[in-house]
């Protein structure tokens, strides 16, 4: 990792140097290449900093406040688990109510849970 890093700057000054000797240090056509160079990174940056300030800044807040500990919940408010059939899937149904019904539920061994 760190030779990686000492070759990348040693091309990157290299390049520099380059880029130097061939168009000089002063003059229209350094300055034009400059430009060139940092008109592209300044609008990146403020397209993707306008970006994360209108979409991840708000969801991140609104994720500390309900959810003290960080954790992610389910649509019934309960930590999604391997067993539970609501998370992730395409189509939530832990949300829906309980269907009516007049008979008692019971487990397999005939007693109510």
């Amino acid at each position: 990792m760190a030779a990686g890093s000492v070759v990348a700057r040693a091309t990157g000054f290299a390049r520099s140097a380059v880029v130097a000797a061939a168009l000089g240090t002063i003059g229209p056509t350094a300055d034009g290449y400059a430009v060139g160079n940092a008109l592209p990174t300044i609008v990146y940056m403020l397209l993707l900093g306008g970006a994360l300030n209108a979409v991840f800044v708000p969801e991140l807040v609104r994720a500390a406040k309900e959810h003290a500990d960080g954790e992610r919940r389910t649509p019934t408010g309960s930590s999604p688990s391997a067993s539970s059939p609501c998370w992730p899937s395409p189509r939530p149904r832990c949300g829906r109510r309980p269907r009516s019904s007049t008979r008692t539920r019971t487990t397999a061994a005939g007693r109510p849970p």
